[in-house]
């Protein structure tokens, strides 16, 4: 799909639009059917996984950079024009 992501890819999704997403090393872009648009930078995160929520959130999991080297599980909500992370209450196994 056109010249591909500046960095590769780490996750593929669609909307409930039928939009596909991409995510790279700490942007998600959208397909508009020419080109890749950026969505929004995911701070400084790594989307590696995305759902879609019944009313057409885009929920991103991926690993977040805590600080001092450390690099945290986060989940991030799109509302439509911002991004809200949190690494608050995910734990548990993760994958490097």
């Amino acid at each position: 799909m056109g010249a591909g992501l500046p960095s590769g890819v780490n996750a593929l999704g669609r909307l409930v639009n039928g939009e596909v997403v991409a995510g790279d090393s700490n942007t998600v872009y959208r397909w508009t059917g020419s080109g890749w648009q950026i969505l929004g930078n995911f701070g400084s995160g790594v989307p590696l996984a995305f759902a879609v929520r019944p009313n057409g959130e885009l929920i991103v999991a991926g690993s977040y950079y805590a600080g001092s080297l450390t690099w945290a599980p986060a989940i991030g909500r799109w509302n439509g024009g911002s991004w809200s992370v949190t690494t608050v209450g995910v734990g548990g196994a993760w994958f490097d």
